[in-house]
């Protein structure tokens, strides 16, 4: 850090690279330069042959992954060296499931994660046991799941949770109260729009959203409460039907 206590360290953004070419570029980098390399971004790139990550990169604070072909393992395998990374964004890659312990012990720092475009329909229940008590921003935008994962239950500090166009239609009463006994930090969960209806005002889901001020779920339906955000909305005034 300099004197004003900022992180001190290089950002490096790589395109149209693949993996041997990404190590020897770190490698150089790193060996020319007392700075660490603290965030780097590869996009439109071909890593599917890498099988680990450059040792140049022991320092990264944030690193961006988009459209690249990466093996997820590559990631769980490298947990250890990334021990001081707090933001990984993955962008536009292809991992339909996430499995348990992809985001292992070695990942204690980790406060960000956004896994946005890449395909997901499962998430395994214990695929973020090892981020519990540190991720606080969780994205899984534009993915193929049908209902809120249950591995968010373990995530004690979420505070913002991003589901926003996946294919949630509705929250079970057993999933809101899970929801509601593990997250108790949570601020904001963005949905698809909610119809919502009397029977949606009286579910377990929208009290917890109500009753903690947790925002960003909002009405899609009917059209008088079009971009309404629920947890400002009385029950009282929602419509007895749909619309």
């Amino acid at each position: 850090m300099d004197d004003s206590g900022e992180e001190v360290g290089l950002g490096v953004e790589c395109s149209e690279t693949n993996g041997g070419d990404l190590h020897r570029d770190i490698d150089e980098i790193s060996h020319e330069s007392n700075i660490p390399i603290v965030h780097l971004k590869v996009r439109d790139s071909n890593l599917k042959e890498l099988t680990d990550l450059p040792i140049g990169l022991v320092d990264i604070r944030w690193l961006v992954l988009d459209n690249t072909s990466i093996d997820l393992q590559v990631i769980r395998e490298s947990a250890e060296m990334l021990g001081n990374l707090n933001t990984l964004k993955l962008f536009n890659e292809n991992y339909t499931i996430i499995p348990e312990n992809v985001f292992q012990e070695g990942l204690e720092d980790l406060q960000t994660l956004w896994l946005n475009g890449i395909g997901i329909y499962s998430i395994s229940r214990a695929a973020f046991n090892h981020l519990d008590n540190s991720l606080v921003e969780l994205s899984l935008r534009e993915n193929k799941l049908g209902t809120i994962p249950l591995a968010i239950i373990a995530l004690m500090k979420i505070e913002v949770l991003d589901l926003t166009d996946n294919e949630i239609q509705s929250v079970s009463e057993g999933l809101a109260n899970d929801l509601s006994r593990s997250l108790h930090r949570v601020r904001k969960i963005m949905l698809n729009k909610i119809n919502c209806t009397c029977n949606f005002a009286k579910s377990r889901f929208a009290r917890w959203i109500r009753e903690n001020a947790i925002k960003g779920v909002e009405c899609g339906y009917p059209a008088r409460f079009k971009d309404y955000d629920v947890w400002s909305t009385p029950s009282e005034e929602y419509p007895k039907t749909g619309p």
